[in-house]
């Protein structure tokens, strides 16, 4: 299954790299000393993948897409009966009836297709340039992942959080609710009343940045 992440963390020139390191002891592969093998929770992970774009739809007008829906039921618009990942129109000779009106509900939008439909979205297996997927903080409070994580200025992980663990049978869903913002007020009750040297290396300055990932497990 693919699922999407928000990381957290200071800005850098290997951006990559850095996410690279912090996630390394999570991964599902590893047998290192390092290794964390209960609480790996990847296999694979690539910089947007399926969710490229998200910061974009994150940030669009909310009444304009609810209003862009109901546009495609009054226009009975269908989809694929077999679902593995995004709904894919069905018959196909649609495609271009709903990537023209996806355009003009949001001309800003850079792609050419609709990107709620599976032929709009980008190559999952591939890091995808076309779209912001590494945006300044401030602008991604309200993004929403199953995984939020915080990477602090050694290239740590030190916060973590998810919207359903694996309890070993099931998939169990916890209280948070899977934004970023929650993730930072967590992050900044833990650091509490702690000296400032402690507090600096974990509390997000104003030019860090959110980076989605889409990652597999």
């Amino acid at each position: 299954m693919h699922y999407r992440a928000e990381i957290v963390m200071p800005p850098s020139d290997d951006v990559l790299g850095v996410i690279e390191k912090a996630l390394a002891p999570f991964s599902e592969n590893n047998e290192g000393e390092d290794c964390e093998p209960d609480a790996a929770f990847w296999d694979f992970f690539v910089i947007g993948g399926r969710w490229a774009g998200s910061h974009l739809q994150d940030g669009l007008d909310q009444d304009r897409l609810q209003a862009f829906n109901q546009e495609l039921q009054k226009r009975k618009v269908t989809v694929s009966g077999l679902q593995f990942g995004a709904q894919e129109l069905s018959p196909a000779d649609q495609i271009p009836m709903v990537d023209a009106l996806w355009k003009e509900y949001f001309p800003d939008w850079p792609g050419d297709h609709c990107p709620l439909f599976k032929h709009g979205l980008p190559d999952q297996y591939s890091h995808q340039t076309d779209y912001p997927d590494v945006m300044p903080l401030e602008e991604c409070l309200d993004a929403k992942a199953e995984r939020c994580i915080l990477i602090n200025t050694e290239g740590r992980i030190v916060e973590m959080l998810a919207t359903s663990l694996w309890n070993g049978v099931t998939h169990q869903k916890t209280t948070f609710d899977g934004t970023i913002r929650s993730l930072l007020k967590e992050n900044d009750r833990f650091i509490g009343d702690r000296d400032d040297e402690y507090a600096n290396n974990r509390r997000p300055e104003p030019d860090w940045v959110a980076v989605t990932i889409d990652y597999h497990t």
